[in-house]
């Protein structure tokens, strides 16, 4: 969110309208302990998911959600999850152990391969209970995580709740019910290798289909919708660290007046220092936010908010557990467009998440928004665009840097609270017009924002990779020079530092001037897709930015060309690139 770490060394930030000391916070805020969302289920839907694709069976007494799970069916889970179990029956591989009965083939199986050992030297346990930790181990095991090289058994249950969309366990016993939750929630999660998720994997290996998979993952969705869900991603940085720019929005979220139509739902981290009583410093923790309240929901242990598969898994969660007519997706933090993505994590050495890593993030987690936001600078970027293009269906963004206050959110929460069927065009009209007016009040400059229409995403990107194919001809034929003077002449965003960010609008009218490329049908693509536009203290600003690497090719070279790979762009696209970047 907010401005550039360059930008901020020039003064440019500046304080919160108002200022929130931790010592002031009414007590009446202070979160509650581990609080379930309220969709939280027996396990039956997802037995019955689990059932659809093959991997989990009942018996004559049906699926027995109540019951504890035993070892042995613990045992058979993690052989079916990783796509072993008929191996494992084929093999039928002796063991030392006297109580195998009938799961004797994959007792054997899984201790010839290191998977589980007995609980004495003759017997293994088969009917002693199961345990969510020791459930945990299992799942941990088929996503390809090492136990006491990634995690220690004491804390295998809340790692595994990090790195999966589950939700923890329902009471004191563990039930067939939440194995069969647990197991779901460990298909939609990434392999530690972020080779795709389990379920991509096990798809690949012939146990099911993957269209089978999304139909019976979806099918165990809860039927009991409220209207809209707004998930939001807060990585705190510094802007809460030094100012507690986060604090203050979270003050404004409360101010709303919410009701019940609406599920706020935030993870933060990314920070060392809350500047309030209801986060804890550098962890990453999730939160409902209610009109008078920051309710804690829990704390994810070893998760880093630049890590792709943490947001992975907090889509994947929120849009599960939070079901909904309508989501709503806000990133908060810094934004560095093209070149480096979103969000600088404190706890991390300053890492963000590049437009490549949050594309896979999308991809994982297999969901849809109806509008994302970035309370972000310089995220109003074609290829922005067009990595959110399969999984929203609007994005709104700044072209140029914002300033700290960002997003007016009790205004806009309190719009949509009172509407929630209103339309994205009206909801973001709402939100430039606030925007643009406490800028005006507060004197900012160089504000923009812009309202993307997503649907046209996969034309902008064919043309404009097509004017990139044109715009290497004619550098090829010795028209570099001339090239470098259109580049030159075009509207430039990033304040005082160079992010390599050009108005794409701009750019096309500079290209045809110059007879350097032929723009018509991508300009018209582009055009249409800019909905909405609001502008303050800037000259040129037509709603979409592209990147061009002209300032600082290393960082092209180094990184942000792996990213544009991962986003979509093609190599003969690139080649342009490639060669602006030697001559």
């Amino acid at each position: 969110m907010a401005i550039s770490r360059e930008a901020q060394n020039t003064g440019y930030k500046r304080a919160k309208f108002f200022s929130i000391s931790r010592l002031l916070l009414p007590l009446a805020l202070l979160f509650c302990l581990c609080v379930l969302p309220a969709h939280a289920q027996s396990g039956l839907k997802e037995a019955q998911a689990l059932n659809s694709i093959g991997l989990f069976a009942g018996s004559d007494k049906g699926f027995e959600l109540e019951r504890t799970p035993t070892r042995a069916e613990a045992l058979v889970m993690l052989l079916k999850l990783t796509g072993q179990a008929q191996t494992a029956l084929d093999s039928n591989l002796p063991h030392p152990f006297t109580d195998g009965g009938w799961a004797s083939a994959f007792i054997g199986y899984g201790y010839a391969n290191g998977y589980t050992s007995g609980v004495s030297s003759t017997e293994f346990g088969t009917a002693h209970p199961a345990t969510a930790q020791q459930y945990s181990v299992f799942l941990l095991r088929a996503l390809g995580y090492t136990i006491n090289e990634d995690y220690t058994y004491e804390k295998a249950l809340p790692f595994f709740l990090s790195h999966a969309p589950a939700l923890p366990p329902v009471g004191e016993a563990f039930t067939r019910g939440d194995m069969a939750a647990m197991s779901l929630a460990a298909l939609a999660a990434p392999m530690k290798d972020g080779s795709g998720t389990l379920a991509e994997k096990l798809s690949a290996q012939g146990l099911f289909s993957i269209e089978d998979y999304k139909r019976a993952r979806d099918g165990a969705v809860s039927d009991d919708k409220d209207a809209v869900t707004v998930l939001m991603y807060v990585a705190g940085s510094d802007l809460e660290s030094d100012d507690g720019m986060a604090t203050a929005d979270f003050q404004e979220m409360l101010d709303a007046d919410l009701n019940d139509s609406i599920n706020l739902i935030v993870q933060t981290g990314g920070t060392a220092d809350w500047h309030n009583d209801w986060m804890t410093d550098g962890a990453t923790q999730r939160f409902q936010i209610t009109d008078d309240e920051v309710i804690h929901l829990s704390t994810l242990e070893n998760a880093l908010m630049s890590q792709p598969d943490i947001l992975s898994n907090f889509l994947r969660w929120g849009v599960t557990a939070y079901p909904a007519q309508r989501y709503i997706l806000v990133f908060w933090n810094h934004g560095e467009g093209t070149m480096n993505g979103f969000g600088i994590d404190e706890m991390n050495s300053g890492k963000t998440l590049s437009l490549g890593e949050m594309s896979r993030a999308f991809d994982w987690s297999d969901t849809h928004f109806e509008l994302t936001i970035f309370d972000a600078c310089l995220m109003a970027t074609l290829t922005n665009g067009y990595m959110l293009r399969d999984h929203s269906d609007y994005l709104l963004a700044s072209q140029e840097i914002m300033p700290t206050e960002g997003l007016i959110y009790s205004s806009w929460l309190n719009t949509l609270a009172q509407s929630p069927d209103i339309s994205v065009a009206e909801l973001s009209r709402t939100m430039i017009s606030d925007y643009i007016e406490l800028s005006d009040k507060q004197f900012r400059r160089f504000i923009t924002l812009s309202l993307l229409d997503l649907k046209n995403m996969d034309q902008i990107m064919e043309e404009w990779q097509g004017v990139l194919m044109q715009l290497s001809k004619k550098q090829k034929n010795g028209k570099q020079s001339v090239l470098v003077e259109a580049l030159e002449s075009t509207k430039t965003f990033g304040f005082i530092s160079s992010y390599d960010q050009i108005d794409l609008i701009d750019y096309l009218d500079k290209l045809e001037q110059r007879g350097l490329a032929e723009t018509a049908e991508l300009k018209q693509a582009v055009e249409q897709a800019i909905l909405q536009t609001g502008t303050l203290d800037v000259e040129i600003s037509n709603g979409l930015a592209v990147y061009v690497p002209y300032n600082k090719p290393e960082q092209y070279q180094s990184s942000t060309r792996s990213s544009l790979l991962e986003c979509g762009f093609s190599e003969d696209a690139l080649t342009f690139f490639d060669l602006f970047c030697t001559l």
